[in-house]
This record gives structure tokens, C-alpha cells and sequence, in this order.
């Protein structure tokens, strides 16, 4: 469904279905811009026992006290949103998502990206420093950048980050070569 010339924009699960978008399109998109994603959670020891341990809280933890916990280490604004958001998912459809993040290994499909790319976390969310600088390092010629936030930096810093992703845009050419 990609066509030429698109900039293409994830943030964290949505990083991963990036990924995967531009290994399976013949598209030359213009850009890639990666925030605050991963290319698998798998990838240390914590990242496999984890999840395994976190399921369970998912499946049977009541409902409130799951919203609630779900804006732990983030900015006020960014854990309101993040529990409005989680507040409109099904209990199953939440499983869904952190199961899908807990499958998925994209670190075959980063030497296979050939498009100008942003990789972009916030300062404030170690969690994914790891896994985008190994994105930032192993896809040829990418940028990594951080800014002040956290996870959910169209939240924390919607200003900054729209700077920064406008900047990178800029340079980047079109399939016929022009900026």
C-alpha cells in the first residue's frame, strides 16, 4: 500500500509495523521516521522473562488499577493520554497489542532499509535507548536524535519533535532525486 515519495512515521508498536511495511513494499518511500520504537523487546534477558510475567497482570489485573499503572514513569500529560487511550481497548485487544510487540523481531529487516531514516527517542525513556541506537547503527546512514520526553513525545514535546522531524524531511530527496 506504500507509494513513492511517502514519508513514513512509527511510534513504538507502530516502529515495528514501519519496519515491516517498507521490508514488504517495492515503494521508495522518501523517509522513515522511528520514534521511541524498537526493532524487537526480545533482545535481553528481562525482555524475554518479562513479558512472561507481565501476561498474567494483564489478563487478570482489575481494570483501574491497570489504567493506572499504565501512566508509571511518564510525564502527567503524557499518562492521562496514554490511560485515555488504553481506557477505550478491550482487556483482549491490550493483550493483542503486547503480544504482537512481544512477537515480533524486525532486526532482519534493518540492513534492508535503503531510505534516508530518523530514529528519534526521548531523553527521559531509557527503555528504548538500546534498541533504536542498534536501529540508528544498523541502518545505513541513519540519524539518531534525542529530545526531552518520554515515550510519548508527540505529548511531552510536540514542538520539538515536529522540528526535528520537519528538518530531517527536508533533506531527504524524492524517487526522482529532488529535495
Amino acid at each position: 500500500m506504500l507509494e513513492d515519495d511517502m514519508v513514513v512515521i512509527g511510534h513504538s508498536l507502530g516502529g515495528m509495523v514501519a519496519l515491516e511495511m517498507l521490508s514488504r513494499s517495492d515503494a521508495r518511500s522518501r523517509a522513515l521516521v522511528l520514534m521511541e520504537s524498537v526493532p524487537t523487546v526480545v533482545d535481553t534477558g528481562i525482555g524475554r522473562i518479562g513479558p512472561r510475567i507481565a501476561r498474567p497482570f494483564l489478563k487478570y489485573l482489575p481494570r483501574p488499577l491497570l489504567l493506572r499503572m499504565s501512566g508509571a514513569g511518564q510525564s502527567p500529560a503524557a499518562a492521562e493520554e496514554a490511560r485515555f487511550w488504553l481506557s477505550q481497548m478491550s482487556r483482549d485487544s491490550l493483550i493483542d497489542v503486547f503480544d504482537a510487540a512481544r512477537g515480533f523481531d524486525g532486526r532482519r529487516h534493518l540492513a534492508q532499509i535503503r531510505v534516508p531514516t530518523l530514529v528519534v527517542v526521548g531523553s527521559e525513556n531509557k527503555a528504548t535507548h538500546r534498541g533504536a541506537e542498534l536501529m540508528a547503527t544498523t541502518i545505513e546512514g541513519a540519524k539518531f536524535e534525542t529530545i526531552p520526553g518520554g515515550h510519548l513525545l508527540h505529548i511531552d514535546n510536540p514542538v520539538q519533535l515536529k522540528k526535528s522531524i520537519a528538518a530531517f524531511v527536508s533533506h531527504c530527496t524524492d524517487a526522482r532525486g529532488r529535495p
